[in-house]
């Protein structure tokens, strides 16, 4: 928990997940790893890109802007266009984190399968929620767990306490 623009929230921790996510894919042994990530004038963004580069100088791998692609409306039709999108670059990458969540990133799996591409075996993709139907996708996909249940039941508890000492939080 902690205080957003003035305001008591309950939020998970997007630059260490984006770390880990990037982490992972460089552990992997991958060198050219892509991001698809929502627009950076939302905080969330900022916060997995900034872990995402993190992980990346920590592995010392470059940067290559023309390997980050932004959704506006994190749908599955604009992860399928990034997914296209990637593939046209040269070289092109061997992953990519989806920071902008598990529907965006089974388009981006939808696009690397309608190119004759396999997850994992051409190209590893990790998103970032891990949705119900993560682990429904051909093959599962790998993603960032956000703790719905444990996030809600703490949003729960700031908010009993809201109510007992208004004058100490923020709605």
């Amino acid at each position: 928990e902690y205080e957003a623009d003035g305001c008591d929230c309950v939020q998970v921790d997007n630059v260490h997940g984006a770390y880990e996510a990037t982490k992972h894919l460089a552990d992997l042994g991958h060198k050219r790893i892509a991001l698809v990530n929502g627009p950076l004038r939302f905080v969330p963004s900022q916060q997995r890109e900034e872990g995402f580069l993190k992980a990346l100088k920590e592995a010392g791998l470059s940067f290559d802007p023309g390997l980050r692609l932004e959704v506006p409306n994190y749908r599955r039709e604009e992860g399928f266009d990034a997914g296209n999108q990637l593939l046209q670059g040269r070289p092109a990458p061997t992953a990519v984190f989806v920071a902008a969540g598990d529907v965006c990133a089974t388009g981006v799996m939808l696009a690397l399968k309608k190119n004759g591409l396999q997850v994992p075996k051409d190209m590893s993709v990790v998103g970032f929620d891990d949705q119900p139907f993560a682990e429904l996708v051909e093959p599962a996909l790998t993603t960032v767990r956000q703790p719905m249940a444990r996030m809600g039941s703490e949003a729960f508890h700031l908010l009993k306490e809201a109510l007992k000492d208004p004058k100490s939080h923020k709605p």
